[in-house]
């Protein structure tokens, strides 16, 4: 006979195994987020002896030296709030900064567009490196060399929903592909789910030709 006493053990047991499993799955994540800022805290101090060295002799080579080292500084900034959020123009900022150290990286032969659309978003934040990490993958793997597909990056707030809409689409690079570093999409998915649980989707759409990373978090 199965007694309640029982039964509330059961449960009690199930409630437990889930909630290590959490906790498991929350460590790995975060493991592999401090991996990934090894290399830029080496990176970033080297990044600024080259700025120096740089500027004398090019000064588009030098900022686009200073933009790559701020990137760094942005990764491993610990001056967030208490929650670990930081404000969701800073990403916006940032992608920016990608986009411009790209562009000087292939001489300017390279298409993107960026939309930022909707509500004010300026309230709104999110954990790090979140946006950055999405279309750093469209550099990677992406075919951005052709001015009727480039690649195409939308933030929109829609503040009657509470809803913040961003996404990132490319054309599939044909051939050699750029080995990928850091936390990875994967990564950002398990961030996300622990960060917002039902709050946040981040969802992939691919065919043999394009690839889009949508993301959206309810506020």
């Amino acid at each position: 006979m199965v007694t309640p006493t029982f039964l509330l053990k059961q449960h009690l047991l199930i409630l437990q195994k889930e909630k290590l499993e959490e906790e498991e799955k929350r460590l790995r994540a975060e493991v592999a987020f401090l991996k990934a800022q090894i290399n830029p805290h080496f990176l970033h101090n080297v990044l600024n002896y080259f700025y120096a060295q740089a500027l004398p002799l090019s000064n588009t080579l030098a900022q686009g030296i200073l933009s790559l080292s701020d990137i760094m500084r942005y990764a491993l900034d610990r001056n967030n709030d208490k929650e670990g959020l930081v404000w969701i123009y800073k990403e916006i900022e940032f992608v920016k900064k990608i986009i411009n150290i790209n562009t000087l990286r292939f001489d300017g032969n390279i298409f993107t567009r960026l939309q930022v659309t909707g509500d004010d978003i300026g309230s709104l934040k999110i954990i790090p490196m979140i946006l950055i990490t999405m279309v750093e993958n469209a550099f990677k793997h992406g075919e951005l060399h052709k001015p009727e597909s480039p690649l195409q990056i939308e933030a929109h707030y829609d503040e009657k929903e509470k809803l913040f809409s961003f996404s990132v689409f490319n054309y599939k690079k044909k051939g050699p592909k750029e080995i990928s570093h850091g936390i990875g999409l994967d990564n950002t998915l398990s961030r996300l789910q622990m960060a917002y649980k039902d709050n946040a989707s981040l969802v992939f759409k691919e065919d043999e030709q394009t690839y889009k990373a949508s993301l959206q978090l309810k506020y």
